[in-house]
């Protein structure tokens, strides 16, 4: 059985957890995330 770091040299890993669900209770909206880089949110 490969471990994480053997997987994470191999591909990027995404682990999602506790730390969702931390991050829910503080109601964040989308300007939240976005921050001052992606202030203006053009989509193309």
């Amino acid at each position: 059985m490969k471990t994480i770091q053997d997987c994470l040299n191999e591909r990027i890993l995404i682990i999602d957890g506790a730390m969702g669900t931390m991050i829910q209770r503080y109601k964040l909206a989308e300007a939240d995330y976005r921050g001052e880089r992606f202030k203006i949110g053009i989509v193309m």
